[in-house]
């Protein structure tokens, strides 16, 4: 099963692929549901990340309002072309028509000839569906794209073979109290008029500084001593400059002519070419520094990460080794490996040299992390738990450690799941004074593609606020 929609683009591949052996259950969701779990989704992430910054993928919907209406209709659009020229290999069946308890398992059997176990528990989690839709959408979309969702999604049930009495959408007014905080917002005229004192840095994307190849060679030149050379790159690779793409190779060729030998300054060149993405110079760079006087285990583990980046896998295992061999106590060459035999298909070889690597780092979430995300797929959760329980300790204030917790617990435990994430997001909200809260909530606002959609934002993250007990306007 693949909870992707986005595999609905490639039906055509995956059926030249599969041939015969492919055969097809399409689960369908009216595109009023859909588009409310998007917008709930992502209301929630932005709602409680704006203690960090404000992701534009999550911010998309509002700042386009039509955008989940289309992308649901081209998934379904091509679900509806590949069900209609394949019939006997598509089976489509409702979300609402699974969650009321038709017979999925038996209707497989019969249709494609299988012998599932039709007495298997049922995974669904009816208290888990999501099949109401706020009414704040239909102002938010055009009366033709409504037309045609709605027309789309006829099609689609007449080709259903499970579906339910009943698939009309259910809409939902605001909840008097949610209205009430829409009205207290919009009145107040005291954070209204903060609008142009507010930094318009939370949605615009970062634009790193360009200099020229030249500007960067005088720089270079100026400087007295190796040292001050090395810390000249390293700066540039921190400050994220940016040159001409022809005139890497400028600097890399003045570099090599005027420092050939120097370690420090052939290193710190080689760093700056493989943070930009240069691969060939890159590699070049660390395998002069290879050459030199001084070879530390991790020029071997740099190279095979450029290898990779240019999808070199013969190299970057040759070189991966060889960082493990110079250096076996570094967890992060064996991470490196994990990944790589994990890439490869070698689940084992991966939990071993994860292993290795959480032995030596316990405390490490960029070692541990990954290895319990390989646990957790191969279905060991509470393994992962423990480990990430360690990291916790450790690094309470880490997000990607609590993000995996909150997982982990989701897992195994539902509700107490949903608790933690909860209160971890309440405690990076409270970070944040009052004022800080509201002129990070209208900068959101002013970004917004129409007022219906505007309103449609408010009116969710300050749902998502309330329910974790934290209100804006008092």
């Amino acid at each position: 099963g693949v909870k992707d929609p986005r595999a609905c683009l490639f039906l055509p591949e995956w059926d030249s692929v599969l041939e015969e052996r492919g055969h097809y259950l399409f689960v369908l969701r009216h595109w009023s549901s859909c588009i409310e779990s998007l917008l709930h989704r992502h209301s929630r992430e932005l709602a409680f990340s704006l203690a960090d910054s404000i992701y534009p993928a999550h911010f998309a919907f509002w700042q386009n309002p039509t955008l989940a209406a289309r992308m649901w209709l081209s998934y379904c659009k091509r679900i509806l072309a590949f069900s209609r020229a394949h019939p006997s290999k598509t089976l489509l069946a409702t979300q609402r028509a699974l969650f009321n308890g038709q017979p999925l398992i038996a209707t497989i059997n019969t249709k494609f000839q299988f012998a599932l176990d039709e007495n298997a528990e049922s995974p669904f989690r009816p208290d888990w569906l999501r099949d109401q839709a706020s009414q704040q959408i239909l102002a938010t979309l055009p009366v033709r794209l409504v037309l045609e969702l709605d027309s789309v999604w006829q099609s689609l049930l007449a080709l259903a073979e499970l579906k339910h009495d009943d698939e009309s959408p259910i809409w939902v007014k605001e909840s008097d109290e949610n209205q009430k905080r829409l009205v207290l917002w919009k009145s107040s005229q005291s954070v209204l008029t903060k609008a142009e004192q507010i930094p318009d840095t939370l949605i615009k994307p970062v634009k790193f500084p360009q200099v020229s190849a030249n500007d960067l060679i005088t720089l270079l030149k100026i400087q007295e001593n190796e040292d001050a050379v090395s810390q000249q790159f390293d700066e540039a690779v921190f400050k994220q400059e940016n040159i001409d793409l022809d005139a890497y190779s400028a600097v890399f060729n003045w570099c090599q002519s005027t420092w050939p030998t120097i370690t420090k300054v052939n290193n710190a060149l080689a760093f700056w070419l493989q943070k930009h993405q240069q691969w060939s110079l890159a590699i070049k760079g660390w395998r002069w520094c290879l050459t030199l006087k001084t070879v530390h285990p991790y020029m071997y583990h740099q190279l095979a990460q450029c290898y990779k980046a240019i999808n070199d896998s013969e190299l970057t295992t040759y070189f991966a080794n060889l960082a493990i061999e110079k250096n076996p106590n570094n967890p992060n060459f064996w991470v490196f490996k994990a990944t790589l035999l994990r890439e490869a298909g070698d689940v084992a070889g991966a939990l071993v040299c994860f292993k290795k690597a959480a032995e030596m780092a316990p405390n490490k979430p960029g070692i541990i992390i990954p290895y319990c995300d390989l646990l957790e797929q191969e279905g060991d959760v509470e393994k992962a738990m423990a480990l990430n329980n360690i990291l916790l300790a450790t690094n309470p204030d880490n997000n990607a450690v609590q993000n995996m917790a909150v997982r982990l617990a989701m897992k195994l435990y539902a509700k107490k799941g949903e608790t933690l994430y909860l209160e971890t997001k309440l405690a990076s909200l409270s970070k944040l004074s009052k004022q800080q809260r509201e002129e990070g909530l209208l900068l959101l606002l002013s970004k917004t593609g129409c007022l219906a959609s505007e309103t449609d934002l408010l009116s969710r993250i300050l749902s998502h606020w309330s329910s974790v007990g934290l209100e804006v306007l008092q």
